[in-house]
C-alpha cells in the first residue's frame, strides 16, 4: 500500500508509486489477524523505503503480540511480494512459523515456474511445484505454482496481476507448508480479505488524507486510525446483528450512526426519538441492547 502525499510532509519520499508516479508518499506495513480479521500491527515508513526494509523487526513485533500459549509452529503468515527475500524467509524458518509468500518475478523463478510439471484440476486451474535456492539463500525452498488459462475477455485479462505467457497466467509462492499445492494456494488466496480492509482504511476512515506536515503527528494519526478500525470491527462483532459482520464503516455510518433524531425530555428522563418509519430501527435497538450488556475488563 502507498499513501500519496500532497504537500511537503516530513518523511515523505519519492519511491514506488504505481498510480501517482513521481509523487512523494509514505509506505506503511500492515498486519491483520486472519481468524477475527482484527488489525494486529502497523508501521508507517517513508515512501522510498525498500519493500522488505524493516520487515523482520515488523514480524518480530507481530510475533511478540501472540499469546504465549500458542506455539510458533501453529502460526501462519500470508504476505505479498514485498516480504519475499532471504532475511524474511530465514527469520520465519528460524521461528518455525509457517508462511506462504508471493515470489518476486525474477527470471530464474519465472523459468522454473513455466517449466515445472503441472497437475490439472477440475476447475480448469493447474498446480505444480519446484525447489529452488535463490542467490545467497542458505538452502533450497519449496515454490508452489498455480496457473490458469488467460481469460478471453480482454477486460478481465487486463486485470490479472500475475505474470503471463501466451496461454497462462501464473502465480508463484514460496512456502514451508507441507500441504498439497492447491491447499497452499487456497490458504494464501484468503489474503484478498485484507485488500478489502485496506480499501476501507483508505476511503472510509480516511487513511489516505495525511493531516499534517510533521512526521510524529502523522505517525500518531496513522496509529489512531488503526485503533479506530479495531473499535468499529468489534462494535460490529459484539453489538450489531450478524448481517453487519462484513459491512464497511460507510454502511454502518449511513444506516446506524448518521441519522436524524430528537433528544426529548419526558418525566425527567431524556429519550431519543428515532425517525418515523426508520428502516434500520431493529438493528439500532439490537445494538443498544448489546452495548448495555458490555462490561469493562480490568487489565492486570
Amino acid at each position: 500500500m502507498v499513501l500519496v502525499i500532497y504537500g511537503h510532509a516530513e518523511g515523505a519520499r519519492v519511491g514506488y508509486n504505481p498510480k501517482k508516479r513521481g509523487r512523494r508518499s509514505y509506505h506503511p506495513l500492515l498486519c491483520f489477524e486472519a481468524h477475527r480479521q482484527e488489525f494486529w500491527h502497523g508501521s508507517l515508513r517513508p515512501g522510498n523505503t525498500v519493500a522488505a526494509s524493516g520487515a523482520v523487526p515488523f514480524l518480530r513485533v507481530c510475533l511478540a503480540k501472540v499469546p504465549r500459549g500458542i506455539a510458533r509452529s501453529r502460526i501462519r503468515f500470508r504476505g505479498d511480494s514485498g516480504f519475499f527475500g532471504k532475511r524474511v524467509v530465514e527469520f520465519l524458518d528460524g521461528e518455525r512459523a509457517g508462511y506462504a509468500l508471493v515470489a518476486k518475478e525474477y527470471k530464474p523463478i519465472k523459468a522454473l515456474a513455466q517449466g515445472c510439471h503441472f497437475a490439472k484440476l477440475r476447475s480448469g486451474w493447474e498446480v505444480g511445484e519446484f525447489r529452488y535456492q535463490p542467490g545467497r539463500w542458505q538452502m533450497p525452498h519449496r515454490f508452489v505454482v498455480v496457473r490458469r488459462p488467460i481469460p478471453t475477455d480482454p477486460v478481465e485479462a487486463k486485470q490479472l496481476t500475475l505474470f503471463t505467457d501466451k496461454k497462462y497466467a501464473y502465480h508463484v509462492l514460496v512456502t514451508n507448508l507441507r500441504t498439497h499445492p492447491w491447499r497452499v494456494w487456497r490458504f494464501y488466496a484468503q489474503r484478498a480479505r485484507i485488500e478489502q480492509h485496506i480499501r476501507e482504511l483508505l476511503y472510509d476512515y480516511p487513511l489516505a488524507k495525511i493531516p499534517t506536515a510533521e512526521w510524529l503527528p502523522n505517525v500518531a494519526f496513522f496509529q489512531l486510525l488503526l485503533f479506530a478500525f479495531d473499535l468499529v470491527h468489534y462494535f460490529r462483532r459484539l453489538c450489531l446483528p450478524p448481517a453487519y459482520r462484513t459491512t464497511t464503516l460507510k454502511t454502518v455510518r449511513r444506516e446506524l450512526l448518521v441519522i436524524p433524531g430528537r433528544l426529548v425530555k419526558s418525566k425527567n428522563r431524556y429519550r431519543l426519538k428515532l425517525p418515523h418509519g426508520y428502516h434500520f430501527e431493529s438493528a439500532f435497538r439490537h445494538a443498544l441492547a448489546n452495548i448495555s450488556k458490555l462490561q469493562p475488563v480490568e487489565i492486570p
